[in-house]
């Protein structure tokens, strides 16, 4: 079972990158309690992380970026390496982090979740 949490009244699937990316069995798991939502395709996505150290604007143009060798999503890059203050960052393509047939068999449970959000919403309304 995928778990979701709501994110402006829409289910976002709670993601590990560990998972994701094959990095569990060499990393292990670890119960993390914060949440970065994106959006992966039409899908929102919570992926759990340590902490949030701040949002910044890259200049793409100036600096742009080189794909990384971790490739998902039919051998799109997931991440990109860029300067960032002079020195080099990862930076994650949220597009690509769920491969295709992934959000194929989402689809249902997201359906139901968005289901399962709006009957919450009218409840709420009818107190």
């Amino acid at each position: 079972h995928k778990a979701f949490v709501l994110h402006a009244g829409e289910p976002a699937m709670l993601v590990d990158l560990r998972d994701i990316l094959g990095l569990t069995p060499l990393l292990g798991t670890t119960q993390r309690r914060e949440l970065v939502i994106v959006r992966s395709a039409s899908f929102l996505v919570a992926l759990t992380v340590d902490g949030c150290v701040g949002i910044r604007d890259l200049d793409l143009v100036a600096h742009p970026p080189v794909p990384s060798r971790l490739l998902r999503d039919g051998g799109f890059p997931v991440g990109h390496l860029v300067a960032l203050d002079g020195r080099p960052a990862v930076v994650l393509d949220p597009s690509h982090l769920l491969e295709a047939r992934a959000r194929d068999a989402l689809l249902p449970l997201v359906q139901r979740a968005r289901a399962f959000s709006e009957r919450e919403r009218r409840l709420e309304s009818l107190w």
